[in-house]
């Protein structure tokens, strides 16, 4: 987004991650942050990927199927466990 200078502004939202037409996994293993953080480009940086979901408590299948389709408890809080838990 942009200010009304028109200055370039962090989105600090969870919508940044590309939920809305993406899924939880595809949102972090492409995310630039966190996917490089957990070398997702590696095999092990899956495994880590993997390890962190089951950490914030989504199964692979929930966090495989679109956004959209998540529980809506699963998505309310998934910022406040992405902050807790992500690296």
């Amino acid at each position: 987004s942009t200010s009304a200078e028109g200055h370039i502004l962090r989105d600090e939202s969870i919508k940044s991650l590309l939920l809305t037409n993406w899924n939880l996994w595809d949102s972090l293993f492409y995310s630039q942050y966190i996917g490089s953080k957990l070398e997702c480009h590696l095999s092990r940086g899956e495994n880590k990927l993997k390890e962190l979901l089951a950490k914030m408590g989504y199964p692979l299948s929930s966090a495989k199927q679109p956004y959209s389709f998540m529980s809506v408890n699963s998505r309310r809080n998934l910022k406040s466990l992405l902050q807790r838990h992500a690296p």
